[in-house]
């Protein structure tokens, strides 16, 4: 049987590659591609924690509307944002439903709350489904 070597990269700590010897399959012919586009619900988490102001929440705002731009007529848009508390400021509906202010930053920082908790919620059959996650990174 014929291999394939694979290089994988370690990072930083090993500074290394290591190397792998996998078996190669055997070559498939494809007949037909069909590209479907299913429509997709996308939730913008939101960090309004105390050390996101000024030009950063400027920034994570026009990232969320661009996102809110870019969607199809079929999509959904919901925005939920997070300090030390979550909050459900757009529940999913139409990319189209407007222009959404966001609270004044406060508070400390729960990235993996938000996340979790948005996460947890079942996706609709038939949708894909997206979390957007706008954040200076820090979860204090």
């Amino acid at each position: 049987m014929n291999t394939l070597k694979v290089k994988i990269w370690r990072g930083a700590e090993s500074g290394q590659f290591q190397e792998y010897e996998v078996p190669r399959l055997e070559s498939q012919t494809v007949l037909d591609v069909v590209q479907e586009a299913m429509p997709i619900d996308v939730t913008g988490l939101v960090d309004l924690s105390g050390s996101v102001d000024g030009p950063l929440l400027e920034a994570l705002t026009r990232g969320f509307r661009t996102v809110q731009r870019q969607l199809r007529p079929d999509d959904r848009l919901g925005l939920v944002t997070f300090n030390h508390r979550i909050h459900e400021v757009l529940p999913l509906g139409p990319a189209s439903a407007g222009d959404v202010s966001l609270e004044r930053p406060v508070g400390q920082t729960s990235v993996f709350d938000a996340l979790a908790v948005t996460l947890v919620r079942a996706p609709e059959p038939g949708r894909r489904r997206m979390v957007m996650l706008f954040t200076d990174g820090l979860d204090v």
